[in-house]
């Protein structure tokens, strides 16, 4: 599974449990989260700028988001071989600290989540546990702190996925939580006010091994619907919120084939309705929606030679304005990203990251882990353990007109020394409103106003 949070130049995007209408302008409801372009190419290449984050033995998902609130993006794993949930905290560069305990005897986490269930502005932190068959969260005091593990349910049956949306419509984040044996299903926990009730519904799903689910609006009628995977199909199938509410559901099989293990929504064509990529065991495919209601979904492969497709995510790594895709492979440990071309018929281009042969690539995630204002890469490994993130090479640019010195992609008093600088030595860098080649009151003024505005 791959999710995030993160924030840079005005971006915040997450791959889990987000409400979108066309993959980057997402429905009043959940979490606000936008995903759009951010910079120049990307300069990603086979085995390069790969860079340790952490290791937390039996790595099974990873989650990007800033959990101390100092602008930067840590990473939170689920470790099965010692039962742990914890996070590394970034240090600002791309670096990050030793692993910071959350719970321990977290009996094989197969699944981990971050959100603001408590709406107190922090991420707090939630995981699913294949063995014990229950589904934790833990409250985040602002600062990268947890409380002890409050427990919703303890009968979710091999817990596989956690996403968190607005599924009746209150305007608060509930949670959605997968579980993949006996009949494995979905069912959702309703929020009030950070106190969650028992399980509400189980959405009925009807199937043996659902391994990932999303959140997002499909059908485009203002509630949220949930799109999930089996391994033992169908590897694209949708439930459809009937009445908003989350009380009744109705589902819609898309593809019956078998082995999907992960699924994701954005608009990768641009024509506004929202398409559908899943990675299965050997092949990784997308899905134009017709826009309809209910939609209809033409597939295309963009990838057939994948060994166990665990992972997919979708951003716009390279900053062009379309969405992109990268995806990771357990047996071969391929982490690969798959650009779009950007026609109204989008092609995919693949370009692997890395190829380190090792037989377990668990989750990718994408987050600006080395605050340069682009998209990096991280994939947690079982294999030894690994959380590792790959470096996308784009040159540092500014985010704003008032952005003028380093470090780039954050506004802080360098740039108004900067500023001050060019504008009293009556430089280009200052020259920001009419008339140009004047350096007057108005330069003052649009860079202030800038600055006040942050990174867009």
């Amino acid at each position: 599974m791959a999710r995030l949070v993160d924030h840079c130049c005005g971006i915040a995007y997450r791959v889990r449990g987000l409400v979108w209408r066309d993959g980057r302008s997402p429905v009043a409801v959940g979490a606000m989260i936008v995903l759009v372009g951010i910079g120049g190419g990307v300069a990603f290449g086979q085995d390069l700028d790969e860079h340790p984050a952490g290791n937390a033995p039996g790595v099974r998902d990873i989650f990007a988001g800033d959990f101390d609130g100092d602008g930067d993006i840590d990473i939170l794993v689920g470790s099965e071989t010692d039962d742990t949930i914890g996070w590394f905290p970034n240090n600002g560069d791309g670096t990050f600290g030793a692993r910071i305990t959350i719970g321990l005897g977290v009996d094989a986490p197969d699944t981990v989540h971050a959100d603001d269930i408590d709406g107190d502005g922090d991420l707090d932190a939630m995981a699913g546990s294949r063995l014990d068959n229950t589904f934790r969260w833990w409250e985040n005091d602002g600062s990268g702190g947890f409380g002890p593990e409050q427990v919703l349910s303890s009968s979710l049956a091999e817990a596989s996925d956690i996403v968190t949306a607005d599924i009746d419509g209150d305007l608060d984040l509930d949670i959605v939580v997968a579980w993949r044996s006996l009949a494995g299903s979905a069912g959702w926990f309703r929020n009030d006010g950070g106190v969650f009730s028992g399980l509400v519904a189980d959405i009925g799903l009807g199937n043996s091994n659902i391994r990932a689910i999303f959140a997002c609006d499909l059908d485009d009628d203002g509630d949220v619907d949930l799109l999930y995977t089996d391994v033992g199909g169908p590897s694209f199938a949708w439930a459809e919120n009937d009445g908003g509410d989350g009380l009744a559901w109705v589902t819609h099989e898309v593809d019956p084939l078998a082995g999907g293990n992960d699924i994701v929504a954005g608009d990768l064509d641009g024509d506004g309705d929202l398409d559908v990529a899943v990675i299965r065991e050997t092949e990784l495919d997308w899905w134009a929606s017709d826009g309809g209601d209910p939609p209809a979904f033409t597939k295309t492969a963009i990838y057939t030679s994948a060994t166990v497709g665990r992972s997919v995510v979708m951003a716009d790594f390279d900053g062009d304005g379309d969405l992109d895709l990268v995806s990771g492979e357990g047996s071969i440990s391929n982490v690969s990203w798959h650009e779009n071309d950007g026609a109204a018929s989008p092609a995919f281009a693949t370009h692997v990251i890395s190829q380190d042969g090792a037989p377990s690539v668990q989750a990718v995630v994408v987050g600006n882990f080395d605050g340069d204002c682009d998209l990096d890469v991280a994939a947690g490994v079982f294999t030894g353990g690994e959380v590792t993130w790959f470096e996308n090479d784009t040159p540092a640019s500014a985010c704003s007109p008032a952005d003028l010195a380093s470090p780039f992609c954050q506004l802080d008093f360098s740039d108004v020394v900067a500023f001050l600088t060019a504008f009293g030595a009556n430089q280009a860098a200052a020259d920001l409103a009419e008339p140009m080649g004047q350096w007057d009151f108005s330069d003052v003024v649009a860079f202030l106003t800038a600055f006040a505005a942050g990174c867009a």
